[in-house]
């Protein structure tokens, strides 16, 4: 008696778990084909080998050097600046002209 009752229930489980199955596989196959009505973006947002070749996307060296008292001294728009970690302040030492 005990066994047959684990049978049914077992084959409950095993029938829910099969339908949710074909349910989530439906849904797959249901939403494959709304692909088609899917514009093309206008523009492409991608990387290409040609511009990594061509120098066009190249990535900017850090041009600063740390200080002993927790600064940094870099080039920005052709002045020399130095900022200050700790109290998050820059400060500029040299402009060029041009």
């Amino acid at each position: 008696m005990k066994i047959r009752k684990l049978r049914i229930i077992l084959g409950a489980i095993a029938a829910l778990v099969l339908i949710a199955l074909l349910a989530v596989a439906l849904t797959f196959i249901i939403k494959a084909g709304d692909d088609d009505d899917v514009t093309p973006q206008e523009k492409d947002n991608g990387l290409h080998l040609d511009e990594v070749i061509s120098g066009e996307l190249s990535a900017h060296r850090f041009n600063g050097t740390w200080t002993p008292q927790s600064r940094i001294l870099f080039r920005e728009n052709n002045s020399i600046v130095e900022y200050d970690v700790k109290t998050k302040r820059k400060r500029c030492y040299y402009t060029m002209n041009m």
